[in-house]
């Protein structure tokens, strides 16, 4: 199954829009890149980078710089992967 159909199905849509749904209605199903930055350390180039890479579970939309990446696809990467990303080191 590619990234974006993880990232799709952990992110369904629903009648109240696809940003808050789940177990609280404060709970946000879907994390910016900023968050990413925040969390992991990682720089918001390298981010970036990783999302145009299918490294990181998103689905591009339009032209600019807009992802949609689901919290629980990232969740998910981040204990499997993420790990192994900061501890390596990114040859350019």
């Amino acid at each position: 199954m590619s990234h974006a159909a993880i990232a799709l199905q952990a992110c369904p849509p629903s009648s109240s829009g696809p940003e808050k749904t789940g177990s609280s209605p404060s709970e946000k199903t879907t994390i910016t890149v900023s968050e990413i930055v925040n969390r992991t350390g990682i720089s918001r180039d390298v981010v970036y980078d990783m999302l145009e890479k299918k490294e990181i579970p998103a689905v591009h939309f339009g032209r600019k710089h807009r992802w949609i990446i689901s919290r629980r696809a990232f969740e998910q990467w981040e204990r499997t992967f993420g790990s192994q990303e900061r501890s390596a080191p990114r040859l350019a």
